[in-house]
């Protein structure tokens, strides 16, 4: 039925004076839940308890083991910020806040690929890297499907607010490494919450 379980095996060989293997005494143990719980807090060590995204660190080890593919065939970095969660905060409550947060992280997850990497790196800030572009316009067409699933969404106690993101790209690139990356998205960033908010702005990369 596809399912497995963990098990550890310790065994002695015993050999023939002419050194010919002969017969082998060992032991068999269910180390099954063991290996479930390390699997499991090593989950919890890389995801958001939250919203269940990847954490930075997490974020910062699924692109390490992304290098090659990002240098073979490019990427992009989107960097999101959920506009005015300390007015929802403050005015619905942090509970609504929590839930916007999290709806949010479903509608991005919900309009990339599953090869891509979603994280929340902050408190209202996430990052999005997409793998495998071909081009700014696709950056863009990833952005604003975010941007509209976002746009759906409502929050509070009888649904009465409404939510936005403000969104920041780089320009696509092949070899660019994070840190540049990111600070070409970031920026982009600022400049899209300084028009305004609610809207995506695409950096020089």
């Amino acid at each position: 039925d596809g399912s497995y379980r963990y098990f550890s095996m310790r065994a002695v060989s015993f050999f023939s004076d002419d050194g010919e293997p002969r017969r082998a005494v060992g032991r068999l143990l269910d180390i099954d839940d063991f290996k479930r719980c390390e699997e499991k807090l090593e989950k919890l060590a890389h995801t958001d308890e939250l919203t269940g995204a990847l954490n930075r660190r997490g974020a910062m080890e699924a692109l390490s083991a992304a290098e090659n593919d990002r240098r073979r065939t490019g990427w992009a970095l989107l960097v999101i910020d959920v506009d005015n969660l300390k007015t929802i905060n403050d005015t619905l409550g942090h509970a609504q806040g929590d839930r916007a947060l999290k709806s949010v992280a479903n509608a991005i997850r919900s309009s990339v690929r599953k090869s891509d990497t979603v994280a929340r790196i902050g408190g209202d800030e996430f990052i999005v890297a997409l793998f495998g572009v071909n081009g700014e316009g696709e950056i863009a067409t990833v952005a604003q499907k975010i941007e509209r699933s976002v746009s759906e969404l409502r929050i509070g106690e009888r649904d009465e607010m409404g939510l936005s993101v403000s969104i920041g790209a780089s320009g696509f690139a092949s070899s660019f490494s994070f840190e540049r990356m990111f600070l070409s998205a970031d920026s982009a960033l600022y400049r899209a919450k300084s028009c305004g908010k609610g809207r995506f702005v695409l950096g020089n990369g």
